[in-house]
Parts: C-alpha cells; sequence; structure tokens
C-alpha cells in the first residue's frame, strides 16, 4: 500500500542527530540528489506533492512541488513563487499513479533535472543562491524533510509511495 495524503498531515524525516544542516546540503555539487516518488494525482489543485521542505523562518532550504492543473514540477527555494520549474511533456490526468524523479546539483544555483515515468522532461536552473546551512534557532521541526506539503501549506491531496532520497545523482 501507499502513504495516503488528505491533506492534513505530513510525514516528516529528521535529520541524522548531530547534523540539522544534512537535508540543507543535499542537490549540491558536492552533494548531490536524487529524489524518486510515486504519486496518485488527485486533483488540478493539487500543492506540494511530496515536496522536500525544510529550514526555518518563511524560507526553506529546497522543496519540490507538483503545479497546480499538474503541467509542471517546480523547485521552489524561497516562498512563494518557484525559482525553477520543467514543464511535463503532457500534464498530468487525474486517478493515475506517476513515477517522478528529480535529480539535483549545483553550488551557486541547483540545476533539477526531470523524469515523469521513465521519460525524460527537461532540466531548469534555479535563480536563486541555494542555502545549504542552518540558520540560527532553526528548531527539529525547521530541520526536518516534510513529504506532503510545501512549507506549512499547500498539501498535497492523493497518494506517496516508493519514496527514496538518494545522495547521488543516478540518473
Amino acid at each position: 500500500g501507499s502513504l495516503r495524503s488528505d491533506g492534513t498531515g505530513i510525514l516528516t524525516a529528521r535529520y541524522t542527530p548531530g547534523d540539522k544542516d544534512e537535508w540543507a546540503r543535499l542537490g549540491t555539487d558536492s552533494n548531490p540528489m536524487t529524489f524518486e516518488m510515486s504519486i496518485f494525482f488527485e486533483g488540478a489543485t493539487s500543492g506540494g506533492a511530496g515536496s522536500g521542505d525544510t529550514g526555518p523562518g518563511p524560507g526553506f532550504w529546497w522543496g519540490f512541488s507538483v503545479s497546480d492543473g499538474g503541467t509542471s514540477l517546480d523547485l521552489y527555494e524561497d516562498l512563494p513563487t518557484a525559482t525553477a520549474s520543467v514543464p511535463f511533456l503532457t500534464p498530468l490526468v487525474v486517478g493515475q499513479f506517476y513515477s517522478i524523479a528529480v535529480q539535483m546539483t549545483g553550488t551557486s544555483h541547483r540545476t533539477i533535472h526531470v523524469w515523469l515515468d521513465g521519460v525524460y522532461q527537461g532540466t531548469a536552473t534555479s535563480t536563486q543562491t541555494p542555502v545549504t546551512e542552518n540558520l540560527l534557532g532553526a528548531t527539529d521541526d525547521e530541520a526536518s524533510l516534510d513529504l506532503g506539503r510545501t512549507n506549512g501549506g499547500d498539501p498535497f491531496i492523493g497518494n506517496i509511495d516508493e519514496v527514496r532520497i538518494t545522495e547521488e545523482a543516478f540518473l
């Protein structure tokens, strides 16, 4: 079975004890990241689809979201707008499972490569300089990774399955 997200709850992955920068460092040239998951897309207004979102304050280190209408995968490094976006070759259809894979690297600006159901969708480079260190005063929750929402807002409505986050550029 898969995890069902009704928009009211999230799945949180804590950082390694003593290393609050663990999630923030991922997706840089020295710590490339591959993020893979399957989602059951339930609606044109689904927000943070399996977002990896971390960091204190009004912004956060990084997050992924399926756009409203299922037309793109967006990278967020500071709220409220996406810093990079890769359009899907074909928009997501409500009521179907999809496998999404994202490879992220970059030191001065992060670059994402996106695959949907094994088909390469394209690449985009962020306009934001990545924050890779913990900001002063981050709580345990702020230094953790969340699945099912983007930084406290935009819940994902649907199912999340087969999540894998790897500190390597696999794709």
